[in-house]
């Protein structure tokens, strides 16, 4: 499992799937038999986050950068999920982790 975090305003609702698609990391995954997620930060005016980056400031709480931050929880929750499934989790099913 390959964990590929976005730069600010690079998230499937600004650009589309242009990320994705062109990273390169999907070809190369696939000759490699490996699953690549791509979890997406949103913007957020009121979370002092307008261009959708991923929290690496402290905009979440001052546990960011930590395994107990609230997005590290999330990605934490997807790859255990990936590691004993083999598929990504339905949508919103792990946004309370």
């Amino acid at each position: 499992v390959h964990v590929n975090f976005h730069g600010c305003q690079q998230n499937k609702a600004t650009i589309g799937d242009q990320y994705v698609s062109h990273t390169g990391l999907n070809e190369w995954a696939e000759t490699n038999n490996i699953i690549v997620v791509y979890p997406q930060a949103t913007a957020n005016d009121l979370a002092e986050n307008p261009k959708a980056c991923f929290d690496w400031w402290g905009y979440t709480n001052s546990a960011y950068a930590t395994k107990s931050g609230p997005q590290m929880k999330v990605i934490d929750a997807i790859v255990k999920y990936v590691m004993a499934h083999g598929d990504l989790p339905p949508v919103g099913s792990l946004a309370k982790q």
